[in-house]
């Protein structure tokens, strides 16, 4: 899979240090804080492993500061991938923040989450290809109301901040502000971030990719039986 443009798309993977208690907290319920920071960090990594499918593309790693994020991320991504510092107080400056320092005013950028170690590669390559225009937007959605990607051509910081984050209205607004900002939006195909045990459950029945994720998690007896985190 390749993008076809001459414009060189970077993609980012929003990405922390695998820390305990410090990631996977809603999973808390049924991994103790190891074991989530075991589950994240096989699930970054089969995320990148999916990712790095994509030929032709700047990889980027934009790396959480806390924890000593990025020297942390540094010494455990493949080596085809950048590392680089996030940058704001919250989600949305991050967002906004990354799209400027992976270079949207040259190129498009594509804003990944790392909690998708399934992401459906085949349909994100074929989306990639004509949306490397101006004016474009790409959105991946997911079934909690929010998304695991977005692509843009020029930035629109309306899109970062002026969200409700984790809430379920989060796909809906950044919709319409992308459409407010004239951005014409087309969608990859739905998909899930991991943040509960039905989550996990689902990664166990996928056959694609979350070869680390799902080795582990078939190791590991402890999350089995637990309901899903209302």
């Amino acid at each position: 899979m390749s993008t076809k443009s001459n414009l060189r798309l970077t993609i980012g993977v929003m990405a922390k240090a695998p820390v305990p208690g410090r990631c996977k907290t809603r999973l808390f319920a049924a991994l103790d804080p190891v074991r989530a920071s075991i589950l994240y960090r096989a699930m970054l990594l089969d995320t990148l492993d999916r990712l790095s499918e994509l030929h032709g593309l700047r990889k980027v790693v934009l790396a959480a500061p806390e924890d000593e994020g990025p020297s942390v991320l540094w010494s455990i991504v493949p080596g085809e991938w950048e590392v680089v510092p996030q940058r704001g107080a919250d989600l949305g400056e991050r967002l906004a923040n990354g799209c400027v320092d992976l270079g949207i005013a040259t190129h498009p950028v594509a804003l990944v989450s790392s909690d998708s170690p399934t992401i459906p590669i085949a349909a994100l390559g074929r989306a990639l290809d004509p949306f490397v225009q101006k004016r474009r937007a790409l959105v991946g959605p997911c079934d909690d109301g929010g998304y695991y990607l977005i692509g843009l051509c020029r930035l629109c910081p309306a899109l970062f901040t002026s969200i409700a984050w984790s809430t379920g209205d989060v796909l809906t607004t950044t919709t319409r502000i992308a459409e407010t900002c004239g951005l014409t939006v087309s969608f990859v195909s739905p998909w899930d971030d991991v943040d509960t045990v039905d989550d996990l459950r689902r990664v166990l029945r996928d056959p694609h990719g979350a070869t680390r994720t799902r080795a582990w998690l078939g190791k590991v007896e402890k999350w089995k039986g637990r309901k899903v985190e209302k």
